[in-house]
């Protein structure tokens, strides 16, 4: 905790590390339960990113042939308008 004086000839600033320490625990104090869930959490969802990024590994092929059939369903409807910009390639 900093405390500042505003005047007076002892103006300075007090650190008490003890007074930090304090408010960190008394933060933390019952909430071990909540920190558990959030971590368990967190490492599902990561469990769970990886497994997709192993399943769709190495299949670019794939998402090569989608995106052409998306750019010519997009091109049946008219909505390649940006085709004409600078600097984009759209189409195979």
């Amino acid at each position: 905790m900093v405390a500042v004086g505003l005047g007076g000839p002892g103006v300075g600033l007090d650190f008490a590390p003890g007074g930090i320490v304090e408010r960190i625990r008394a933060a933390v104090r019952g909430r071990g339960a909540e920190a558990i869930g959030q971590l368990g959490l967190i490492t599902v969802l990561y469990l769970g990113y990886r497994a997709g990024r192993l399943v769709t590994a190495d299949d670019t092929g794939r998402a090569m042939v989608n995106a052409h059939s998306v750019l010519g369903f997009e091109e049946r409807l008219g909505f390649l308008e940006e085709r004409d910009g600078p600097g984009i390639v759209c189409g195979p």
